[in-house]
């Protein structure tokens, strides 16, 4: 596993735990490697780096960066990412429905789903007629910028500016 956080953090990612009646017994059959960036994002390559060195038989990363340093360290090995908001966007995978590549996982999918968010705020609040939204550029998985919605602000007449 890779991350960009720190290793006290918050959001710590658990490593899964497989039932043993599947077979798996940690220290046996299978093996966990983290490794953590400190919030020293400049690391993260060579942190992929040395867990491609290790010869995994899938890696997890965990924030958008991370993937993409995991992506430029390995075409082979399956990677799974989480935490990621725009895999498409970033040019982890080549699309939603098939990636390609060896990267699967999930994603908050902010850019794609924010236009369906704000309709969705607006059939519960009918009267909203106007809506802030931080917008978090230093990270890049968490982008939610007015030109993603650009199309369905077209649709609804509402419009986007930033403060």
């Amino acid at each position: 596993m890779i991350r960009s956080g720190a290793a006290d953090s918050p959001t710590l990612l658990v490593p899964p735990r497989f039932p043993t009646k599947l077979g798996y017994e940690e220290g046996r059959n299978i093996a966990y490697q983290t490794r953590w960036a400190e919030g020293s994002l400049e690391r993260l390559p060579g942190l992929a780096a040395e867990l491609v060195a290790l010869k995994l038989d899938v890696m997890l990363a965990a924030s958008t960066l991370a993937v993409l340093a995991a992506k430029k360290a390995t075409q082979t090995i399956p990677i799974v990412m989480t935490s990621v908001g725009d895999p498409v966007g970033t040019g982890l995978v080549d699309s939603l429905a098939r990636p390609g590549g060896n990267i699967t996982g999930n994603t908050t999918i902010i850019g794609e789903m924010a236009g369906k968010r704000l309709e969705l705020l607006k059939q519960l609040v009918p009267h909203l007629s106007r809506v802030a939204a931080r917008d978090f550029r230093a990270i890049l998985s968490s982008r939610f910028r007015c030109d993603t919605r650009r199309p369905w602000l077209a649709r609804s007449k509402w419009t986007c500016s930033r403060w």
